[in-house]
């Protein structure tokens, strides 16, 4: 009991501090990155599933957080067109990357989202214990 009213004191403590204390504050270009990243997911998550399917038994997880890179070119000045290129790192189980992956979207106005371009940049090796994920 006095064990749950310690940790009860040290919670209320915390909703005393402001936020930003503790938690840097996200800039305008790192909201913006992220934001692109959450709405490919969906995409990358496909193209990934439909690369390592031939090799693991189960799909490998792509967070937009773990080793992801992203650059965006417009394909042409004044045009709502956008080359959209992720690098991404899928792994399985806690963090295990399985490999580097390189997927160049092209994001169009109408908010159609095509694959242009996949390329297996890197293979890891899953550790003996997740040896059960290769096909």
């Amino acid at each position: 009991m006095k064990t749950i009213k310690i940790l009860l004191f040290i919670t209320s403590l915390f909703s005393l501090i402001p936020f930003q204390t503790y938690a840097s504050q996200p800039n305008e270009e790192s909201t913006n990155s992220d934001l692109i990243l959450t709405l490919l997911t969906p995409y990358i998550s496909k193209e990934i599933e439909k690369y390592y399917d031939k090799t693991l038994k189960y799909p490998p997880t792509y967070a937009p957080w773990f080793g992801t890179e992203m650059t965006v070119i417009r394909t042409k000045p004044r045009r709502y067109e956008f080359l959209v290129t992720v690098k991404a790192e899928p792994y399985v189980g806690a963090h295990n990357s399985v490999g580097v992956d390189e997927i160049t979207f092209l994001v169009s106005v109408t908010g159609g989202v095509k694959t242009i371009e996949y390329v297996h940049l890197k293979d890891y090796k899953l550790p003996p214990h997740l040896s059960n994920y290769y096909r």
